[in-house]
């Protein structure tokens, strides 16, 4: 888990990684600011 904040401070974003196994994650991220608030996922494969 991490936790970012804007340099300019307007707005902050938290972050989840979870390890489902060797070489593949999942990262779920969300991002809220004065404008807008966004949600993404991503599937991470390494060999």
């Amino acid at each position: 888990m991490s936790y970012g904040v804007s340099l300019l401070g307007i707005g902050q974003v938290i972050t989840l990684k979870y390890l489902l196994k060797a070489g593949l994650d999942i990262s779920i991220e969300s991002e809220q600011s004065e404008l807008r608030e966004q949600s993404s996922a991503a599937l991470n494969w390494r060999k």
